[in-house]
């Protein structure tokens, strides 16, 4: 494949191999109707577990008639994944065109992919399973029926979901009395991501049980994509099969997996033997022992912001004007969010101006957590403080669309229907400034001092892990709606 850039929005992204052309932005829907433009270098810049679960559950979503989750190609309108490919030995990601996705016309298609069936040919050389995978199946349901709960445990059996739909042949089916219906499917080679989350709706549909187990996993060894992929339906944790595990199971008489729970930083704890009864069974989810990438996920947002909040105390006398020094501490903290955003130094409004606009932010955010911290302005409360800044300030005017959703998510939502909501719709009107949009530099470092709030895809996962902070309301996504809720007594500031 040749380089080619005349045409945008895409670009090419080197491949040891090959040149690998990948969509420079996509179209996000999310659940609640909410549509973001994702472009490839926000994609890079996420956290890997935020993109680990778009990813997966991106390819959930593939060849079902709904449209609630879905990257649409903003050239062709055609359905978009998420994809690697490896520059100089490492792993980058890629937006591109999936398999019938309606995108032959599109003149960023990166050919047609290799289908599943394709792929299952070339897995065990035209068999449908290896020979040590029919054997780590045999221990697993041996491991069942041990079980004196267990009311049967086959071993690739035809099973049929209760509408008919959904038809599979589940590697090792079991049940249990108390604990109800499980399926283990083992993994030990690259699959079809599409297939390996297409399971689990079906047998969450069920109400069935997945696990996905690993066979002598090494926690220690490069993870393979499709490990990867497993450990983020299972919330981090990786479960195998191996020595310590085959001998809890045959002295107690159950089924015991050693479970490796993933970091942050992607690696791992040490490996634990667990039974079915010690794990987590979310509704309609897969199961998990530890969730541990979330919380250090939302405690590194809190040390980001805690360093910004210590630099307006240690400033307070300078911030009940318009700031007009920043001081070196102030400049590094700008210079750090530009380098992470990849924003050239210079860009945006002016370094005071930004800086400003963030004390009013992180104002609003302590006084969503309940506290009343006012960072900027000598005013004595939120309310006071907004009506003054969004009318008065034009750098944080230009935010007012930005400052209404960040009440509207959280406790403070209240404030919308009383004089605050008035002087930013005011704000908004406003002639003299336009609303600063997802790509200018006030709206990305909103997004950077509080993306449990402004990251769709960040909220995403921390509502499919039952992990939004109570600061944050979820289910109250937008102004409008935070209005209605607060007429209707659903609680104010």
């Amino acid at each position: 494949m040749t380089k080619s850039l005349e045409v945008s929005p895409s670009r090419v992204i080197e491949r040891d191999d090959s040149s690998v052309r990948t969509l420079e932005a996509v179209a996000l829907r999310f659940p609640d109707g909410s549509v973001e433009i994702i472009s490839i270098w926000k994609l890079m810049a996420m956290p890997d577990v935020v993109r680990s679960n778009l990813r997966v559950r991106l390819a959930a979503m593939l060849g079902r008639a709904e449209e609630a989750y879905e990257a649409r190609c903003v050239k062709c309108g055609g359905r978009v994944h998420i994809s690697y490919a490896k520059k100089r030995g490492v792993s980058r990601p890629l937006f591109a065109h999936s398999e019938k996705s309606g995108a032959r016309g599109c003149a960023w298609r990166d050919g047609a992919g290799v289908g599943v069936e394709e792929l299952r040919r070339h897995q065990y050389d035209g068999q449908q399973e290896s020979i040590e995978h029919r054997f780590w199946c045999e221990a697993l349901a041996t491991m069942a029926r041990r079980d004196p709960r267990c009311g049967e445990a086959q071993v690739d059996s035809y099973w049929r979901g209760p509408n008919g739909e959904a038809r599979r042949y589940p590697d090792v089916f079991a049940r249990f009395e108390g604990l109800g219906a499980f399926v283990f499917e083992v993994q030990r080679s690259a699959t079809w991501l599409k297939e390996t989350a297409a399971r689990v709706g079906d047998y969450a549909a069920a109400g069935v049980r997945l696990i996905y187990v690993v066979p002598r996993f090494d926690p220690t060894a490069p993870v393979p994509g499709y490990v990867d992929d497993i450990a983020t339906l299972h919330r981090g944790c990786v479960f195998s099969l191996d020595d310590a595990a085959l001998d809890l199971a045959r002295e107690r008489g159950v089924v015991a997996l050693t479970a490796h729970v993933r970091n942050l930083d992607k690696s791992f704890a040490p490996p634990r033997v667990v039974t079915l009864d010690e794990l987590t069974w979310p509704d309609g989810g897969v199961p998990f022992l530890e969730d541990r990438e979330t919380p250090q996920l939302l405690a590194r947002f809190e040390e980001r912001r805690a360093t910004w909040i210590s630099f307006y105390e240690r400033r307070a006398g300078d911030a009940a004007a318009m700031w007009t020094d920043i001081a070196p501490d102030g400049r590094a903290l700008l210079d750090a969010f530009r380098a992470s955003q990849r924003i050239e130094a210079g860009a945006g409004p002016a370094d005071a101006a930004l800086i400003d606009a963030a004390g009013v932010l992180l104002s609003v955010f302590a006084a969503a957590k309940g506290g009343q911290k006012i960072l900027v302005t000598r005013y004595a409360n939120i309310k006071a403080l907004l009506n003054h800044c969004v009318t008065v300030r034009a750098h944080v005017g230009r935010c007012a669309a930005l400052l209404e959703l960040m009440l509207a998510r959280s406790p403070l939502r209240g404030e919308l229907t009383g004089s605050v909501g008035r002087h930013i719709a005011r704000a908004k009107a406003d002639p003299r400034w336009t609303q600063a949009g997802a790509d200018d530099v006030e709206a990305r470092l909103f997004d950077y001092l509080v993306p449990e709030v402004f990251d769709a895809s960040l909220r995403a996962l921390l509502i499919a892990r039952d992990a939004l902070p109570a600061w944050t309301a979820q289910g109250v996504d937008t102004p409008e709606r935070a209005c209605a809720h607060a007429r209707e007594g659903g609680g104010d500031a």
